[in-house]
């Protein structure tokens, strides 16, 4: 699998507060060989050192709690899902707990959790930013932001391009270290060859145009010169954000034209079961 990432603070922050996880495990034996991948992305909220620490807190909580995850039976999507689910969930406590023990209240991040495992990608997101799948064949699959003007979107009131100007774009519906019972979604997505993963925060896919960003994410470039053209491409284009980007490239033989004439679901969204 080729991998790359990055963060960078961006042309008007004075701090970097997003954090990023990538921890990858490769099993090989004569005749099988596995991919997994356990990534994430957090986007601190609270300003300077809070907002950092916020995600940074969020990302050891779901590494600690998702330490056996390339050690379960990779077939059990539901256990999988649901052990990043209550991942998020401890997440989330430990922030709210830091949170009441030193006295801050505005402390909250954003949070995508994805693991890769054999042709299969499961999520769970809290808050805008985002996980892809990009492929030069077929539509985007990507997670719905928990935000007030997303809500807007799904409602039919305006559509997806004016919402990213809306004046009301950054405010979240959905986020860590607000409220003990909150309701992330979950997604679980197969993969096909040719597919590229992408996990970012609004400070990238806010500035850079979804159809050079699926381009970019498919071309045949090393994933790391991918993120880092890519980087400093939004920094240029806009730069008033913190800008975080991860890129999976997984190693697939079968294409998606092939996999649908087979009688089996590709892939759905789980918000209602898990």
């Amino acid at each position: 699998m080729d991998i790359g990432y990055g963060s960078i603070r961006g042309k008007v922050r004075h701090k970097d507060e997003d954090s990023l996880l990538v921890e990858q495990n490769t099993v090989v034996t004569m005749d099988f060989r596995s991919e997994r991948l356990l990534c994430a992305v957090a986007d601190g909220m609270g300003g300077g050192e809070k907002g950092e620490l916020a995600s940074r807190i969020a990302i050891s909580s779901v590494r600690d709690s998702c330490k056996d995850i390339f050690f379960m039976d990779q077939a059990d999507h539901a256990a999988i899902l649901n052990l990043i689910m209550d991942s998020v969930h401890e997440a989330n406590r430990a922030l709210i707990d830091y949170k009441e023990q030193n006295g801050f209240s505005s402390m909250g991040t954003t949070l995508t959790l994805s693991y890769y495992s054999e042709g299969w990608l499961h999520t769970v997101n809290a808050g805008d930013s985002r996980a892809y799948i990009f492929n030069e064949r077929k539509t985007v699959q990507k997670t719905i932001d928990n935000s007030y003007v997303m809500g807007l979107v799904k409602k039919g009131i305006i559509s997806e391009y004016s919402a990213r100007n809306h004046p009301r774009r950054n405010e979240l519906t959905v986020a860590l270290g607000f409220e003990d019972n909150f309701f992330p979604d979950p997604y679980l997505w197969r993969c096909f060859k040719g597919d590229s993963i992408v996990l970012s925060c609004d400070g990238l896919w806010s500035a850079v145009n979804p159809t050079f960003l699926a381009e970019a994410a498919t071309s045949r470039t090393t994933a790391q010169e991918t993120v880092d053209s890519l980087l400093v491409y939004a920094n240029e284009s806009d730069g008033s954000d913190n800008i975080s980007l991860i890129l999976a490239k997984p190693i697939l033989d079968t294409y998606e034209e092939d996999f649908l004439k087979k009688p089996t679901v590709t892939g759905k969204s789980l918000k209602n079961s898990v």
